[in-house]
């Protein structure tokens, strides 16, 4: 397709010319289900207005009338990560060498067999395959009662009939597997009703609910899929949005409990938030810190494997408080981090995007982290450590925002064949 000139203005109006029922009048038939946020190939531009427009000279030319590049930042993360914790991810244990670590079955803000979708530039992604871990997962916490297609939540403005849900622990009646559903109808300020084939089969006062990874156009029909596996993504019009409270990806952490301990290395292996699969590898010298803070930033964890059989001393396996960028982070000043009520105004804390490519096992993150506390290895922006809780329906605790400006080169230059300017380098797995 050529180049469009038009002269304006080009107004986009969605669905608003539909007049509904609540203001008085019929609904109309013209009502667009795709309506929604535009995608804009490497964003929008500004034409310089002091300069003459010819259209014949815009016709397959790279660079033929100039501007100023236009975007709003990039939105990473907003969101309250749930407390940091030296064994949330596995309990302290004897090792042994080239066998997988037994994870963790319950713990606050860990999600435990959740269906996942790799990543493979397809829309719809890979073959589904369960994530035994899920960090900080999901946008909300719900209470459920076995049998019961009610759902008791804190705010029902987050959730629109269609909207498919992925809730944690309430698929089977042990507890032990994710639900998957549908949002069917909104019934109160703090309760909604599920699909009525797929309600929860266990009854739970304070369950992580996040969204599926299929949508139909939230028109308020009732009518909906029920997702295969857990995708954090928001559906609007024909797009999928990366939804900043569902894409906190943090650190990991090592602990020894003694120093007599044998030095090991702990191969993590996961996804990113975007189901991008990847690996790190991290060294813990008992004697020399008792405690070994990796660089990468992951959102899902399938196995923790140690280098050495260490049968006197245990190792536990946790999180710390380095949290990634999901936009490239060129460097610190295109960034905006606002932590414990502050707006970061240094760049203590910040580690910029390595560039090593391919990535391996051992080198730091592809876009570029933060580290909010002490725990995470370098010097974090402060002492406030990450003390996120969930008390039934409702979270409190430090709120963590992080945003990335993404300039004219990041945005013009990544590619279906090279996205690095973005994205930052492939994940490495393995």
């Amino acid at each position: 397709m050529g180049t469009t000139n038009v002269t304006g203005p080009f107004n986009v109006i969605g669905s608003m010319g539909n007049l509904p029922a609540s203001l008085g009048g019929s609904p109309v038939p013209d009502y667009d289900p795709d309506a929604g946020p535009s995608g804009i190939y490497q964003g929008i531009f500004l034409p310089d207005p002091r300069i003459v427009a010819l259209p014949d000279r815009m016709q397959g030319r790279g660079g033929s009338f100039q501007g100023l590049y236009s975007i709003a930042n990039i939105r990473s993360v907003g969101a309250i990560p749930i407390a940091l914790g030296a064994a949330k991810i596995a309990a302290a244990a004897n090792t042994v060498a080239s066998t997988a670590m037994t994870l963790a079955v319950v713990s606050a803000g860990i999600a435990r067999n959740i269906p996942w979708v790799p990543f493979n530039g397809m829309p719809g992604g890979d073959a589904v395959v369960t994530a035994h871990i899920v960090l900080d997962f999901g946008f909300a916490y719900v209470a459920t009662t076995a049998g019961s297609a009610t759902v008791t939540v804190a705010d029902s403005t987050a959730f629109t009939v269609g909207m498919p849900l992925v809730i944690a622990t309430a698929g089977d009646s042990g507890g032990t597997t994710a639900l998957l559903t549908s949002v069917a109808t909104i019934a109160s300020a703090t309760t909604i009703t599920v699909d009525a084939n797929n309600v929860p089969l266990a009854t739970k006062s304070s369950a992580q609910c996040g969204t599926g990874n299929l949508w139909l156009p939230q028109d308020g029909s009732g009518t909906s899929f029920v997702p295969t596996a857990h995708m954090p993504f928001l559906g609007a019009g024909t797009g999928l949005m990366l939804d900043p409270r569902q894409a906190i990806a943090r650190g990991v952490s090592i602990t020894a409990n003694n120093a007599s301990a044998a030095t090991n290395v702990f191969t993590v292996v996961g996804w990113d938030v975007y189901g991008v699969p990847m690996s790190e590898a991290i060294t813990i010298t008992p004697g020399s810190a008792l405690v070994a803070y990796g660089v990468k930033a992951f959102k899902a964890i399938q196995t923790v494997t140690p280098s050495v059989t260490e049968a006197t001393y245990t190792y536990s396996v946790g999180t710390s408080d380095v949290f990634g960028f999901h936009a490239r982070t060129g460097v610190w000043e295109d960034s905006k981090v606002c932590w414990a009520g502050a707006l970061m105004t240094s760049s203590q804390g910040y580690t910029a995007p390595v560039g090593t490519s391919p990535a391996t096992t051992t080198t730091g993150d592809t876009r570029g982290t933060i580290q909010t506390g002490a725990a995470g290895g370098g010097t974090g922006i402060g002492a406030s450590a990450s003390n996120g809780a969930a008390s039934g329906t409702a979270v409190t605790g430090r709120f963590l925002l992080m945003e990335t400006a993404v300039g004219v080169n990041s945005a013009t230059k990544a590619t279906q064949a090279n996205a690095v300017s973005l994205y930052g380098v492939t994940q490495n797995l393995g």
